[in-house]
């Protein structure tokens, strides 16, 4: 999968340089498509997983804080981290401005 999604993007300068997706290269495309869109949601996902998903007590015990920082720890996976990246990503798409 990875050689896959690689050849395109190393012909991007050559065999592939005239190809425009949304106006950017093909390189470009991928840039955008990997930092601006999966990144933000597999950190979405993650807190969602550890916040709400994984049993808080195992989430606050795997995280090695001590019981009041752990509590709060998990309180931000819950709430704030979800919002918060949720924000980056709609930014980051454009859906909200400055």
């Amino acid at each position: 999968m990875i050689f896959t999604l690689g050849v395109p993007a190393a012909l991007s300068f050559g065999a592939l340089g005239g190809v425009r997706i949304g106006g950017a290269g093909v390189l470009d495309a991928m840039d955008f498509v990997a930092s601006n869109l999966l990144m933000p949601l597999n950190g979405l996902l993650i807190a969602v997983f550890v916040g709400w998903i994984w049993a808080g007590r195992d989430a606050r015990h795997a995280s090695g804080l001590a019981p009041p920082l752990a509590r709060a720890w998990h309180a931000l996976l819950r709430y704030g981290a979800p919002a918060v990246i949720a924000v980056v990503l709609l930014r980051s798409l454009g859906i909200i401005g400055d």
